[in-house]
């Protein structure tokens, strides 16, 4: 109704501020509900939406180029995720010149004014959306400068320290990864600021997936910054989700209630929590189903959920809602061996001949597809 409304405002005025900028948030906030539902059509066509009341905002002000490319970008990943290449490379390109107006635009203010703290992280900002890491630093630093009063270092220095661990991510994706490299940038990140979230990840991924020296380094930048203070969320989660991998399901469990305990109700942490409490030594099988019940609740079409609860139903020999779940699930996965053993051996327990016949053809499928490929790629 809302979006209605502004839409008809538009039509009658459509370089009218207020509205255009009520409907972009109208439409993103949309765009995030079709996304969540998988309708990724619909999701496209509310982001488009918003560009359109975007530009009208940014055609007042200039300072909301950036956050147009932004959108734009995300334009094009989610082409990128429907596999419309074609798409997805033309609102890429789109996005990288529009931030390429955003980079002149701060240049020119800065050349005039150019103690200028808000413009100067506004430039850094546009350098650090195109990944030339080092022009995003250079403004920080004049910046600092010229905070005489450290008035502003409480955002400056933040700032710096994600623009950092930013850089560190992208030398980490490099083929080869750039892992020493990596290491300078997140120590430093984390000198500036040892509650930079990202860069803790990022230390704690390359814990759990290094081996020698790396690790060992990254380990010990990350223990120095949590020393006094308990690690945050994320790291519980990438140290959880490690340890459950492995099947160290105690531990896992540990990581993922210190998880819980930072942010309620998340469903990463839900969904996770539920699956080892189900897999402890002493399986708490009733918590479990709790927990992804209210998982569910907040995301009832989730496959990953559905799959979650359908495994916890499983263990507790309730084949016939574990089979419901699986089935629900694998409309949208299809790529599980796994799955497709599962729905193969409830199908037979439940005496479903028609269904196991037909799950054992989709795996014969998969398992085909999986051998074409890898013999593809030894060539």
């Amino acid at each position: 109704m809302a979006r209605n409304h502004i839409r008809n405002v538009l039509l009658r005025a459509p370089s009218d501020f207020q509205a255009s900028r009520l409907g972009q948030k109208i439409n993103t906030d949309l765009a995030d509900s079709y996304i969540l539902k998988r309708e990724y059509e619909d999701a496209v066509s509310s982001l488009k939406e918003a560009e359109s009341n975007l530009k009208v905002v940014a055609s007042f002000n200039r300072s909301k180029i950036l956050e147009l490319a932004q959108l734009q970008a995300r334009i094009a990943a989610i082409y990128n995720e429907i596999r419309l290449d074609e798409f997805a490379g033309e609102y890429s390109d789109l996005s990288k010149s529009t931030a390429g107006r955003s980079i002149d635009y701060y240049e020119k203010i800065i050349e005039v004014k150019f103690d200028s703290i808000p413009d100067l992280i506004g430039l850094s900002n546009s350098y650090l959306f195109t990944r030339d890491f080092a022009k995003a630093i250079s403004p920080l630093n004049v910046a600092m400068k010229n905070d005489r009063s450290n008035k502003l270092a409480p955002v400056l220095i933040p700032h710096k320290s994600k623009v950092l661990a930013t850089w560190a991510e992208d030398e980490l994706k490099k083929k080869p990864p750039q892992l020493s490299r990596c290491l300078e940038l997140l120590d430093e990140a984390i000198q500036y600021n040892p509650n930079n979230e990202k860069a803790l990840a990022i230390l704690a991924q390359i814990v759990v997936l290094s081996n020698g020296q790396g690790s060992e380094k990254a380990k010990q930048i990350l223990n120095t910054a949590i020393a006094e203070t308990e690690a945050p969320f994320v790291v519980h989660v990438i140290f959880g989700s490690d340890a459950a991998v492995k099947g160290n399901y105690e531990v896992a469990n540990r990581h993922f209630q210190q998880a819980a305990l930072q942010r309620k109700n998340t469903i990463v942490v839900l969904n996770n929590l539920a699956f080892v409490t189900a897999r402890l030594k002493t399986p708490d099988y009733e918590q479990a189903l709790a927990l992804i019940n209210t998982a569910i609740s907040i995301q009832p079409n989730n496959a990953n959920l559905l799959d979650t609860r359908a495994g916890i139903y499983l263990l507790t020999k309730q084949y016939e809602n574990a089979y419901r779940d699986f089935e629900q699930a694998e409309l949208s996965i299809k790529n599980s061996e796994r799955l497709y053993k599962d729905l193969i051996f409830l199908s037979n327990k439940l005496e479903f001949e028609q269904h196991e016949r037909k799950y054992s053809t989709r795996l014969e499928k998969l398992l085909a597809t999986k051998k074409l490929t890898t013999v593809g790629s030894q060539r």
